[in-house]
């Protein structure tokens, strides 16, 4: 299945929805009590001043990047959405 959004295209893979623009940016996993979402950029690259997202560099995952973070129902959402933008401008 694959869905256009102006310039985002998203695919659901096996294991993760994929967000994309020239590569993909954002790759999101529906698990039963979160989401789990990976940036696709070096450990560094992003401004992550509250530390929510994981250094998943040398361990194995599904999504593409090193960044890592799990959404559950008091996660700060915003904050969550202000990193995946810095992610989506570096694929411009």
């Amino acid at each position: 299945m694959e869905i256009q959004y102006s310039n985002i295209q998203v695919t659901a893979n096996k294991h993760y929805i994929s967000f994309k623009r020239k590569t993909n940016f954002c790759d999101v996993a529906i698990q039963k009590k979160q989401l789990k979402i990976w940036l696709n950029a070096k450990m560094g690259d992003l401004d992550d001043s509250q530390n929510m997202f994981r250094d998943v560099t040398n361990i194995g995952h599904y999504g593409n990047g090193d960044y890592e973070v799990s959404i559950q129902y008091d996660t700060n959402v915003e904050y969550i959405l202000s990193v995946i933008k810095q992610a989506w401008m570096r694929g411009k």
